[in-house]
């Protein structure tokens, strides 16, 4: 049995009339199995129709065919909703995060400023035209809300009159309170699907974890020799430590236990992105032993590389010909392996080192508005400063992001480690030139480069946004006069990410967020997901979650 689409929804009460249904279906807001559809279009039993109505768009399955309007309570006879869980999640989005986010400063809305509120205030269809009396969150029924047509018609007017009054004083948003779950619930689904997309592509027993897609869209996996190996497994426990979920934890061990070997691989700096993100946090969560005396092989590997002339790590063994001594700001972030192993072995020499390399990197590396360089080279005999060069930056004086992202993150860990007020200034320092750039965009994700001449069609660095939003809320924990400032940014930054940046549910190989740059200047990794900003984006929902529940975290 078959039947008009446009006659079957108004039938099941899609729509109130039959010819607001057949309009719908002439401006394209009406797809039946993903193809637009005409109003004629026959429909049978297991057809999917999806219905375009902002923020989201529903679908339903069809159960059986009538010709005849039937009563609200018989709707689900006739129809499933099956509209996916992604797109609800969109309507709590836009209610936690308000509608409107107008930067101060900006003056009264213009003509087309209006014209653009109207458009994102006023659904494809008057609410008074579309007639969900079944399992919709967005439009209360007016028996449900004993309020009659009249009065619930003034109630929406009223609500769009009021977002208007929040664009025009620029009102805060309101705090977002269930971006936790929301964004678990959705790295859940897509890190099942990665964990199968590995499988699948597991054809060579050295190629591990992912680190991102390339260009034709393949999974891009790498050997545990690799900076960023480490990430995908700390994501992994990450959401064990969320779900307490044991298949999280046999999956975390699964993807953990290939990076043995790198505990022993004194050829690079990057032993705190590779075993702390990931032994680290297994350890952290299930006090493992083997895990503990791995980590502390890994830290004595890491001082291996330490020249107490310079006072800091060597990062790089390559390009010889540029650099005597190379040392960038992300090695910062891989001191907090060995401020563990002081406080597992009680041994200073791990200590001091951490804390010598932290005082060198903030002597040398930062200008005098508190950006950093991303290299400084020193001379092995003197330790005096040979140059200084932002390698993956714009040029050599410019801001590159993720390098701003790494310096507020590793400082604010120096401090928590250290309790030296000088750590905490600087992290300080450096989130206000972070958030009083002129050339970070309103939704705070930044730019690549801070100095990027392409602004504002310059690609953004969402790994730096994750890494930024994470370390503010630690540093909140720290700077009791900020503490709500660090908090309301690192909240935006979340919910434009969850809002703008996610992929889609079983796309991109299972990866979390887009929009992500690894080296712009090689034109490597530009506009891909990243597994680090996945990591980071993680962490710093686990790290809201543990300051709205009072758990003390590291």
């Amino acid at each position: 049995m078959e039947a008009r689409i446009d006659k079957w929804m108004w039938a099941t009460r899609i729509f109130k009339s039959r010819t607001i249904a057949v309009e719908a279906c002439k401006k394209n807001r009406v797809m039946v199995n993903n193809a637009l559809v005409k109003p004629s279009r026959m429909i049978k039993p297991g057809d999917v129709i999806s219905i375009r109505k902002p923020p989201i768009i529903y679908s339903f399955k069809v159960l059986a065919i009538t010709a005849n309007r039937i009563g609200a309570k018989l709707v689900p006879d006739y129809l499933e909703n099956v509209t996916p869980p992604e797109q609800y999640e969109l309507l709590e989005l836009q209610k936690i995060s308000g509608f409107v986010d107008r930067a101060r400063g900006t003056g009264r809305p213009t003509k087309k400023d209006r014209r653009e509120l109207d458009d994102f205030t006023t659904p494809f269809f008057q609410d008074e035209d579309f007639d969900f009396e079944y399992e919709n969150p967005t439009l209360p029924s007016p028996r449900e809300e004993g309020l009659g047509e009249r009065s619930l018609h003034m109630k929406r007017k009223m609500l769009i009159c009021s977002t208007l009054l929040l664009f025009v004083f620029s009102c805060i948003t309101e705090k977002p309170a269930n971006i936790t779950k929301i964004g678990f619930d959705f790295a859940a689904r897509q890190l099942t699907v990665a964990t199968k997309e590995i499988d699948k592509a597991f054809t060579d027993s050295s190629l591990i974890n992912p680190r991102s897609t390339n260009s034709d869209g393949a999974l891009h996996l790498v050997a545990a020799k690799d900076w960023t190996s480490g990430f995908f497994p700390g994501e992994l426990w990450y959401l064990f430590e969320y779900t307490k979920n044991p298949e999280w934890e046999r999956l975390a061990r699964k993807h953990t236990h290939p990076l043995e070997k790198e505990k022993l691989n004194g050829k690079t700096h990057d032993m705190g992105f590779k075993m702390y993100c990931s032994f680290g946090n297994g350890y952290r969560l299930t006090h493992d032993e083997n895990y503990k005396n791995i980590l502390m092989e890994a830290a004595y590997t890491l001082i291996s590389r330490y020249n107490p002339t310079v006072k800091a790590i060597r990062s790089w063994d390559h390009s010889k010909d540029k650099w005597q001594y190379p040392v960038i700001i992300d090695n910062m972030m891989n001191l907090e392996l060995l401020f563990w192993a002081f406080g597992e072995s009680r041994d200073s020499v791990f200590y001091n080192i951490a804390v010598n390399h932290a005082c060198t990197t903030m002597k040398n590396h930062f200008r005098p508005d508190y950006s950093s360089y991303h290299v400084v080279d020193y001379d092995t005999i003197t330790g005096n400063v040979l140059k200084k060069n932002t390698h993956q930056g714009y040029s050599d004086e410019s801001a590159w992001a993720r390098g701003q992202a790494w310096a507020i993150y590793g400082y604010t860990m120096c401090y928590r480690e250290t309790k030296n007020i000088d750590f905490l200034n600087q992290a300080k320092n450096v989130a206000n030139y972070i958030f009083t750039n002129p050339n970070l965009p309103p939704d705070l994700i930044p730019y690549w480069d801070y100095n990027a001449p392409e602004i504002p069609n310059a690609p953004k660095d969402v790994s730096a946004a994750t890494c930024t939003a994470s370390a503010l809320y630690e540093l909140s924990l720290y700077d009791s006069e900020n503490e709500s400032q660090y908090k309301k940014w690192a909240d935006k930054i979340l919910i434009n990410l969850m809002k703008n940046d996610r992929a889609a549910v079983n796309t991109n190989r299972g990866f979390l967020l887009l929009h992500s740059t690894g080296t712009k200047p090689s034109d490597l990794e530009v506009d891909v997901p990243l597994v680090y900003a996945d990591y980071y984006f993680l962490e710093a929902l686990l790290r809201k979650h543990k300051l709205e529940t009072s758990v003390i975290f590291k």
